[in-house]
């Protein structure tokens, strides 16, 4: 086997971990599937399903279904602070602070998603 793709990586230990992941197409944040009408809000794909649909050339991403894996993601986006405001700048920084070590991924506009 050949070397693995964060992609990759990232699918098959969200899939271990028992987690609801679906595939999203380059540039977006949406999933193209229909899921929840497919049967699928309250189950996981199968494996080979989602190794199928990752395999797609403009899958690029992964969408997290917070619910469903019984997750909660911190959606952190510097750019949207209000740079005049110290209290709401200090309050962000000290909230971040408490983060326990957990995984966190680098959104496209600079921001960081915790998991």
């Amino acid at each position: 086997m050949g070397d693995l793709t964060t992609l990759d990586w990232a699918k098959y230990y969200y899939f271990e971990r028992g987690w609801h992941i679906l595939p999203a197409l380059r540039g977006r944040k949406s999933c193209y599937l229909s899921w929840k009408k497919d049967g699928y809000e309250n189950k996981r794909y199968d494996w080979d399903f989602l190794e199928h649909e990752f395999s797609k050339p403009d899958v690029t991403n992964i969408i997290l279904v917070n619910g469903l894996s019984g997750t909660t993601t911190i959606d952190y986006d510097p750019k949207n602070l209000i740079k005049d405001n110290p209290e709401e700048v200090e309050f962000i920084n000290d909230l971040l602070n408490k983060v326990p070590d957990t995984l966190e991924t680098i959104t496209g506009s600079g921001g960081s998603h915790w998991i």
